[in-house]
C-alpha cells in the first residue's frame, strides 16, 4: 500500500469514526425521549389511582398538586401546541410516538452496524498492507 492508499483509508477512517459518533448521539437522544415517553405513559394509568401528582416547575424542583381532572390532559401535538385530551387519546398519541421512535432506533443501529462493518474492512485493509 503506498503512502497516498494509507492516507486516504486514514482520511476514510476518520471519516467513518464521524459518522459513528454521530449516529451513538442520535441514538442517545432518541433513547432519552423513548424514557421520557414511557414515564409519561406510565404516570398517565396511574392518574386514577392517586389524588395528586408531582408536576416539575423547572431547574430540578417539582410541586406536589392536588388532581381535580384525571379524565383530561394537555398533549403536546406538535409545534409547540398543546391541546386537552382524554387520557386514552393521550396514550395513542405516545404509542404513535413510541412506534416511530422504535422504527428510527432499529434505522439507527443498522446504519451502525453498516459504519461498524466498514470501518472493520478499513482495519483488515490496512493491517495487510
Amino acid at each position: 500500500m503506498t503512502d497516498g492508499e494509507r492516507a486516504k483509508v486514514a482520511y476514510e477512517a476518520r471519516l467513518l469514526q464521524a459518522q459513528a459518533q454521530s449516529i451513538e448521539q442520535q441514538l442517545l437522544t432518541l433513547e432519552g425521549r423513548m424514557v421520557e415517553i414511557n414515564a409519561a405513559v406510565e404516570t398517565l394509568h396511574s392518574l386514577g389511582k392517586q389524588d395528586s401528582v408531582m408536576v416539575p416547575a423547572g431547574a430540578g424542583v417539582m410541586l406536589r398538586a392536588k388532581l381535580t381532572d384525571s379524565d383530561r390532559v394537555l398533549a403536546d401535538v406538535g409545534a409547540g401546541i398543546a391541546m386537552e385530551k382524554s387520557v386514552k387519546e393521550a396514550l395513542e398519541l405516545l404509542q404513535k410516538r413510541s412506534d416511530s421512535m422504535q422504527k428510527g432506533i432499529k434505522q439507527l443501529r443498522e446504519a451502525l452496524e453498516v459504519v461498524g462493518g466498514r470501518m472493520a474492512e478499513l482495519q483488515e485493509r490496512a493491517a495487510k498492507a
